[in-house]
């Protein structure tokens, strides 16, 4: 039965496989408010391997090791698809090509998040630009932040976007709580 079919009953998240995500970075709030607020979401998200060098007690996640193709290669069948949201600042498109050509020879769909379109935190947007000319094409899905970033990406790469509004990257008890007129927020 299509997903389509008004007649189909509802699906929850409980009658989904669990799909097993390596999200780069896996630590980010966007990355972790990305989770259904239910019980029994239907998503695990890989945590973030320290990288080299990191002590054990560090939550440290950059540089990311799961942008590294002989990560995939070591832990290809601990995930299902990879999400590519950022942290990729460091590498050169020809280590993302190495990473997209790891995930194809594993049969990995690559998801990415185009949160930048050009880096705030880079002078020079050459570099970014260049990787997302990596990026974009090769993505098995796209997902950006608002409708004019998929145009943008569609005029850029011919691609289609999916514009998802930013999850809340604060918890729900400080968004749901009445502000005091008069005061600032916090």
């Amino acid at each position: 039965m299509a997903l389509t079919d008004p007649g189909a009953a509802p699906r929850t998240a409980r009658s989904f496989a669990v799909v097993r995500v390596a999200s780069v970075p896996a630590g980010h709030i966007y990355v972790r408010h990305c989770a259904a607020p239910i019980d029994g979401d239907a998503v695990v998200r890989l945590p973030d391997p320290r990288p080299n060098g990191a002590p054990s007690t560090s939550q440290r996640w950059w540089p990311p090791a799961m942008l590294d193709p002989a990560w995939v290669d070591a832990h290809e069948a601990e995930f299902d698809v990879c999400h590519l949201h950022f942290g990729f600042d460091a590498q050169s498109p020809a280590a993302l090509t190495a990473l997209i050509a790891a995930l194809r020879r594993h049969g990995k769909p690559l998801v990415y998040t185009a949160h930048d379109l050009r880096n705030p935190h880079q002078a020079d947007p050459g570099p970014h630009l260049a990787a997302l000319d990596v990026l974009v094409p090769a993505a098995d899905r796209l997902i950006t932040l608002t409708p004019g970033a998929a145009a943008e990406i569609t005029s850029r790469w011919n691609r289609r976007a999916t514009a998802l509004p930013h999850p809340h990257v604060v918890e729900p008890p400080l968004i749901t709580r009445a502000a005091r007129p008069g005061k600032a927020f916090g």
